[in-house]
């Protein structure tokens, strides 16, 4: 078997190994199962585990690999939109979120902005009676229906233009215009995918065998809702109150709230900052992230640390940062 596509170099295999194994190793009766399949002899430190689906496994042995799936790079978030962080996952758990990684895709292509700021959503013109339908930029002003075009889509397309004369002189009664809407779902699902796969680059396995890592595979399984949208907020990056990438901790007057992962979105030169809110390791918090306040005001209720390092090398980097925060900035 084929167990790593060109994309996955002995060195960034080495690198996964030398970055996650200490955080494995506490977890040796959750994935001896899926060894004792095959039965290999092994060391810990030369095993990764897809954290994606935590069924799928790689094991090197020497110069030799011994394993029960094929794996590939999954970049986080998806490199369409500009995601740098190189994280290996069984090639079935990247290749089943390609839906919604491309809907994320379609949402940011959804429209352009004009030199005035003006948003225009991409559209479809068509005219009924005469069976012709033209890609547009175009807008609903809001007055009484009327439609608003970008000026670039008739400059060229010199047909519709005519086609648009023609239905002002009243000689075309009726044009459509059809949006195609985002699926917000899938969005979503895009999202919550890098955020969980980010806290794996940062906690390590540590996350993806709590009970919080447990419901976000029930969740991608369809067997469960997230609690809270997914992001909870996206903006350009200089207009986001958390702008650096990582993960953190949420505060409500001095109180910690949940983690969250901060991920950067890119179409073109423009950057996104979205936010994604994480539960922490303590009972009934995938419950209780409903609960959580992320209203910014000026007096700074909400507040935030952020961890810019990853601490996999840490065998209790999820909880034990957790339980050891204490509130003592206020990044606003």
């Amino acid at each position: 078997m084929e167990f790593f596509g060109k994309n996955v170099t002995p060195a960034i295999l080495n690198d996964h190994l030398w970055r996650f194994s200490r955080s494995l190793f506490p977890y040796y009766g959750r994935y001896t199962p899926i060894l004792k399949q095959d039965k290999p002899f092994f060391i810990h430190s030369n095993l990764y585990v897809c954290p994606m689906c935590t069924e799928k496994y790689v094991l090197a042995m020497g110069e030799s690999l011994q394993g029960n799936g094929e794996f590939s790079i999954d970049h986080v978030p998806p490199k369409s939109v500009g995601g740098k962080i190189e994280v290996i996952t069984c090639k079935k758990c990247n290749n089943d979120s390609g839906h919604a990684e491309a809907e994320l895709q379609a949402f940011l292509d959804f429209g352009e902005k004009d030199k005035d700021n003006t948003f225009y959503p991409k559209a479809r013109i068509r005219f009924p009676g005469i069976g012709k339908t033209f890609p547009v930029d175009a807008k609903i002003t809001g007055r009484d229906g009327f439609f608003e075009f970008k000026e670039k889509a008739k400059q060229f397309n010199p047909q519709l233009k005519e086609l648009i004369s023609k239905m002002h002189e009243g000689k075309i009664e009726k044009l459509q215009i059809q949006y195609q809407v985002p699926d917000h779902k899938k969005i979503s699902f895009a999202l919550l995918k890098a955020a969980y796969l980010t806290c794996f680059y940062y906690w390590g396995y540590e996350f993806v065998y709590s009970d919080i890592g447990n419901k976000f595979r029930e969740f991608f399984n369809g067997k469960l809702e997230y609690p809270v949208q997914a992001p909870i907020i996206m903006r350009p990056k200089n207009e986001h109150p958390l702008q650096h990438e990582g993960v953190g901790i949420l505060y409500f007057n001095k109180q910690k709230q949940c983690y969250f992962a901060n991920m950067e979105i890119k179409k073109g030169e423009e950057v996104y900052t979205a936010t994604v809110l994480v539960p922490p390791p303590v009972e009934n918090a995938w419950e209780n992230l409903a609960n959580v306040k992320f209203t910014y005001s000026d007096d700074q209720l909400v507040s935030w640390d952020i961890f810019p390092s990853y601490l996999p090398h840490r065998s209790d980097a999820y909880s034990g940062i957790w339980a050891s925060a204490n509130y003592h900035t206020s990044v606003g």
